[in-house]
């Protein structure tokens, strides 16, 4: 069977008045409906406004969503009204949840003013819209000194040189034994104003060696000569090392660079404050993970955990590392580092952290509508905009190394362990003496 219309002319079509009514209402518009909200405030000593950019490091993840609520009320033409809790909240044993995602599962209000972390546990009893931000978490400290963790005094010359330059002492006092014996056959005394023996031609090369003095003053010019060059090559030795010496101490070792390298290190180990921190640590499956909190984390109980402030001052003093938010941890960094301070911090991820999303009831008829809109701010660049006035940027080293280095004892320790060894030397030697001469 076959149809023909007749395009032709206009169609007049009669609709119902509630079916013109349903066509012109706009779905977008909530007709400024006020709807039950709620958000965070854990640090209420140091709010001072959503819009204050004074201490945004406390609370910084509220203060960033909440433009981004304002906006998402104005697109949609919503008012809110909004109570304060002090927890996210997590899931108990029973299944039920606390704090503010609580108040999501008992249907106590119709979405949350701030962003959560996108869990599989929390899916179950609400509902999530458009992602907004990334937390990023990390390990940071300082890499230890070079001198700490290697013999610096060994480093400045590779093992050919030292070979070399051991080498070369050796036919330095081959030669001058030689030249000694020669000389006996024209000099008496071959060494002005001394007699000379064998372990005094010894001393006089190692002397020359470690830029020092002797009264050894040979007569014969072959000898002058070769005491002239040594001389010369051990003073272009002891600058080139030197020069060296002072490189290392300012030098860091990138030793640290894996979590079983710092779980193996003997840096101290501090965690931010967050009960999310404790939560990943009790879901790690990662061996690295469970070990570095079974030796470092663990043991300290609650006392790993501490502020971003007490944690950046602890890390600052090149003992500990800390793992928290970075945005926080920058901001800390850029107000108390020094510019070389800054050039020895090191990262390292701990934690892949789920992104963060504005939460709405479960079943919710405004999930849709809302993350059309929160996806719009997303990708017209206003929450980026947002987020470059609440996240600290990293601190960059501008430093290029300079300034002074404090030397502490760890760094001279090999030098002064090789003095302490020659004084024992030295004494016993010397007692041995004593004993033979009043024999």
């Amino acid at each position: 069977m076959k149809f023909q219309l007749d395009w032709s002319g206009p169609v007049d079509v009669q609709l119902p008045e509630e079916a013109l009514n349903c066509a012109q209402r706009d779905r977008s518009d909530f007709g400024g409906v006020t709807l039950k909200s709620a958000t965070i405030i854990k640090f209420p000593q140091y709010f001072n406004g959503f819009e204050s950019l004074e201490n945004r490091e406390f609370d910084n993840w509220v203060k960033l969503h909440y433009p981004i609520i304002s906006l998402l009320g104005n697109q949609l033409n919503f008012s809110m009204n909004v109570s304060f809790i002090d927890f996210y909240g997590w899931e108990s044993p029973n299944g039920s949840f606390d704090g503010l995602m609580g108040l999501l599962q008992r249907e106590e209000i119709d979405l949350a003013a701030t962003g959560f972390f996108m869990r599989k546990d929390r899916m179950a009893i609400s509902e999530y819209t458009a992602e907004t931000v990334f937390v990023r978490t990390a390990i940071i400290f300082k890499q230890p000194t070079l001198s700490s963790v290697s013999n610096i005094f060994i480093l400045p010359f590779s093992q050919l040189v030292w070979i070399s330059c051991g080498c070369l002492t050796v036919l330095v006092g081959i030669i001058l034994a030689v030249e000694y014996i020669l000389s006996k056959k024209i000099y008496s005394n071959p060494y002005k104003e001394v007699h000379a023996t064998p372990a005094d031609l010894v001393t006089m090369v190692l002397s020359t060696v470690c830029q020092q003095g002797t009264e050894l003053n040979p007569l014969s010019l072959p000898s002058r000569i070769t005491v002239f060059l040594f001389s010369l090559f051990a003073f272009f030795l002891y600058t080139s090392y030197s020069a060296n010496i002072v490189a290392l101490l300012q030098s860091t070792a990138p030793v640290i660079k894996t979590l079983s390298d710092l779980t193996k290190s003997h840096l101290k180990f501090k965690v931010y404050t967050e009960r999310y921190n404790e939560e990943y640590f009790n879901e790690a499956v990662d061996k690295d993970i469970i070990d570095l909190y079974e030796l470092k984390v663990k043991p300290q109980g609650k006392d790993a955990y501490c502020t971003p402030k007490e944690g950046v001052a602890l890390m600052r003093t090149g003992k500990y590392a800390f793992n928290g938010e970075t945005n926080t941890i920058y901001k800390f960094i850029s107000d108390t580092f020094e510019e070389d301070e800054k050039c020895s911090l090191s990262e390292m991820k701990l934690f892949t952290l789920p992104v963060l999303s504005v939460p709405v009831v479960k079943r919710s008829g405004h999930r849709e509508l809302v993350t059309r809109k929160l996806a719009w701010q997303k990708e017209t660049g206003l929450m980026s905009r947002i987020e470059s006035d609440w996240l600290a940027p990293k601190p960059e080293c501008g430093s290029n190394g300079s300034g002074f280095v404090n030397v502490g004892l760890a760094d001279f320790l090999p030098a002064l362990l090789v003095f302490l060894y020659g004084v024992a030397v030295t004494s016993a030697v010397f007692i041995v003496e004593l004993i033979f001469y009043y024999r």
